[in-house]
């Protein structure tokens, strides 16, 4: 039994109690269930509780059904959110905490992530600034040579002042 339980816990390392339940009842044909249930140190009553947990029917049959349907429809750029709101409007009323729940069973992620902020804006280009810089001196050098440029040039002592072209 150790090496069956071991092949089938999770990863976390803890041997779930379904974990054991499906071993038990796989070799319950070969052994006694008394001598399996004490080495895999389980309660009888433990043992037929989730016996019958694994016979009922899936609560959130349909709702699973929609969720991948939902997710497929979208590529898988649909996360819980959109989900749940599409849900509602298929007229399937579910929390948002049981859609988060059941996509994780079934093994659904969005596959569209947010951008990461990011304030470097990097080096860029030289040519850039230069190109900028020489468009701002062409402008500067037309206006200079549109314009007339009156300069008044005065002589203190005189006091008298000439306009320069």
């Amino acid at each position: 039994i150790p090496k069956k339980i071991k092949c089938l816990n999770s990863k976390a390392g803890k041997i779930r109690e379904t974990d054991k339940v499906a071993v038990i009842t796989e070799l319950r044909q070969k052994y006694k269930l008394t001598a399996l249930l004490e080495l895999a140190e389980m309660p009888r009553s433990t043992y037929y509780y989730h016996v019958k947990q694994m016979q009922k029917p899936d609560k959130y049959a349909a709702v699973k059904e929609n969720i991948t349907a939902i997710y497929h429809e979208n590529q898988g750029r649909y996360g819980y959110r959109h989900i749940i709101m599409e849900l509602h409007n298929r007229g399937y009323p579910a929390n948002h905490k049981t859609v988060q729940k059941l996509m994780k069973t079934l093994h659904l992620k969005c596959m569209v992530r947010v951008k990461k902020y990011r304030s470097y804006k990097g080096g860029g280009s030289g040519n850039r600034k230069i190109t900028k810089c020489i468009q701002r001196t062409t402008k500067y050098i037309q206006n200079v040579d549109s314009e007339k440029m009156d300069v008044k040039m005065g002589n203190i002592k005189d006091k008298r002042k000439e306009n320069v072209y």
